[in-house]
């Protein structure tokens, strides 16, 4: 693992992470808007894949090499820490997919146009 680094800050999530590992944070003081690409270790990337859009974590970011927005995160030595956005409905967030391999979810009580003659039972 890697030693910690020196600052952080507290970013918001613009998207969640991809099947790629990607995902935009922007800094809520300057607006500023950057693609994390790439994390410290396996654990940072795992906890940080949880937090939805909306959600504040406090990371320390730097630039990946010489590409132009695209941002290695790492964690702070004060620990990571996430305020999780409270989750959306699942039926936003299914119509929020954009990833051809992931199965819709239709439920008869989520699903506007479903016939509530039949619900379903628990």
């Amino acid at each position: 693992m890697e030693p910690a680094r020196s600052s952080a800050r507290e970013y918001r999530v613009l998207s969640e992470m991809t099947a790629r590992g990607r995902m935009r944070v922007a800094d809520p003081a300057s607006q500023a808007v950057f693609q994390v690409v790439s994390y410290q270790d396996d654990a940072l990337y795992d906890r940080l894949a949880a937090a939805n859009i909306g959600s504040v974590v406090t990371i320390g970011i730097e630039q990946a090499g010489t590409r132009a927005n695209a941002y290695v995160a790492y964690r702070p030595p004060d620990g990571l820490r996430i305020s999780h956005n409270p989750p959306i409905q699942l039926e936003t967030r299914v119509q929020r997919t954009d990833d051809a391999a992931t199965t819709e979810i239709q439920h008869p009580v989520l699903h506007p146009d479903s016939d509530d003659s039949n619900p379903p039972t628990v």
